[in-house]
């Protein structure tokens, strides 16, 4: 404030002269114009007993003091030194009023459930409230909740160390450990603490669910699911993840009636909607399919199996011109799965094309090397291409395939009925990486070995398949 002063050009202060008593030896000239005397016949009464100054010409104008307050250039310098402090205070209080504003609605978001929204409202919090550790703390849990978890982890960092509870802290970070696939050693702890009411308990189960479904812990996440449609039936991502889970498990009517539920609850739903376009596709309602389709594509125009679901849709209506240019969108949206590379192929098969067929199997096969279907619609391809040898080899890989998939069906089965015995784990990881299906193998190994650090099986397999 003071620096904004230094442009005024101050004038120097005039004084008038003290005049010591008159006397005979220092009595003044009469031109001596430093003095003024005013006598009081000088002065003229005036209306509302204002006095003014007679004209003499003996007599000077009175010299009145010029303060630096009253110049032009000072009184615009306080005008906009003021300006500035009064915009200053109303920045701040404007800027204080909008980041409560932003809290309060992050955090009504993410009690909706819509951690995507409450995420970008409480983003923006970052960089001016970084020492807040509700804001930190807020900012973890939709950031873990929108697959943020390297975020997640720094915002609870954050939070920590600007004095949030510690329990609560520790909780989301054994959330985020849970989310990316490390769910040892807090995965009996967090079953347990289920037994217990507390208002985190949906958001744990939020957590447990897909993780127990990627671990193939199928009833202990049916489990889950249920008592999270229980805690939160207006939440749509409860009944999706129990329509999966009951789908996997092979329960038809519920898991209908679970994405059914969904898409009441939220009909705008993405996931419940690429459901319902599925299950249409495979009733041969294709012509439904694509309508909901439609719809999808306005929502979440880059979801990756819109495409795949049209193709074959397309594929029904015998539209094959369509149908081909559906799936080839969905091969370059999804370039190492092998679903949009296996329909392609069989759309090629059908119009009699058997060597694009081929290309598209074996590119397919690439990608998933143990695809019985795959397997089967390659063979069929060779041999309309002449190559009966290399046909047979490849029914003979479907052959052992088909008994790798009845075994590994068993030891699922074991694995439902004690999910803590690493064994039936082990035997998956076995038979997946017998057929080359090393990411899949690993993962089955790694659940073993998160049950049992010194499997031996288990570390036997590691070494020899060169995973860490």
């Amino acid at each position: 404030m003071i620096a904004c002063l230094g442009w005024i050009d101050w004038p120097a202060p005039r004084r008038c002269p003290i005049n010591p008593p008159a006397t005979q030896e220092n009595a003044p000239a009469a031109t001596d114009h430093n003095i003024i005397i005013i006598k009081q016949e000088m002065l003229e009464p005036q209306p509302a007993g204002i006095f003014v100054m007679k004209s003499s010409q003996n007599n000077l104008s009175p010299v009145k003091p010029v303060r630096w307050r009253e110049t032009p250039r000072a009184r615009m310098g306080i005008v906009l030194i003021a300006l500035i402090v009064i915009g200053t205070m109303v920045w701040f209080t404007g800027r204080s009023l909008l980041d409560g504003y932003r809290l309060e609605k992050g955090r009504a978001l993410l009690a909706e459930n819509r951690a995507e929204e409450a995420w970008s409202w409480l983003a923006s919090l970052q960089p001016t409230l970084c020492g807040s550790a509700e804001v930190a703390f807020l900012g973890a849990q939709a950031a873990r909740r929108t697959r943020q978890t390297g975020l997640a982890r720094s915002c609870l960092r954050n939070a920590r160390a600007q004095g949030w509870p510690p329990e609560a802290v520790d909780l989301e970070m054994a959330l985020v450990d849970v989310q990316t696939g490390q769910p040892e050693p807090h995965l009996e702890k967090l079953l347990s603490s289920l037994e217990v009411d507390y208002p985190e308990r949906p958001r744990v189960l939020e957590a447990l669910v897909p993780a127990l479904f990627v671990q193939f812990d199928l009833n202990r996440a049916q489990f889950c699911a249920t008592q999270w449609t229980e805690l939160e039936p207006d939440n749509p991502l409860a009944w999706v993840w129990l329509g999966r889970v009951e789908e996997k498990l092979q329960n038809r009517p519920p898991a209908e009636a679970a994405f059914a539920r969904a898409l009441e609850v939220a009909p705008n739903n993405p996931d419940a909607l690429a459901w319902m376009a599925r299950q249409l596709q495979r009733r041969h309602q294709p012509g439904e399919a694509i309508e909901i389709l439609n719809r999808l594509a306005v929502l979440t125009p880059a979801r990756p199996d819109i495409p795949l679901i049209q193709g074959r849709c397309f594929r029904d209506l015998d539209r094959e011109d369509e149908a081909r240019s559906s799936l080839q969108e969905a091969i370059r949206r999804t370039p190492q799965g092998s679903e949009a590379w296996l329909e392609l192929g069989r759309l090629e098969l059908n119009a009699n094309h058997p060597a694009e067929a081929e290309k598209n199997f074996t590119q397919a096969l690439r990608w998933s090397p143990a695809d019985r279907e795959v397997l089967f619609n390659l063979a069929q391809a060779l041999e309309r291409l002449g190559k009966k040898q290399e046909a047979d080899t490849v029914r003979n890989r479907q052959a052992q395939v088909e008994k790798d998939l009845r075994n590994t069906s068993d030891a699922a089965e074991k694995i439902r009925g004690n999910p803590r015995d690493p064994a039936p784990r082990v035997e998956i990881a076995e038979m997946m990486l017998r057929n080359g299906l090393t990411q899949e193998g690993g993962r089955w190994l790694e659940s073993a070995l998160a049950i049992d650090r010194k499997n031996e099986r288990a570390l036997a397999l590691a070494k020899t398949y060169g995973l860490k």
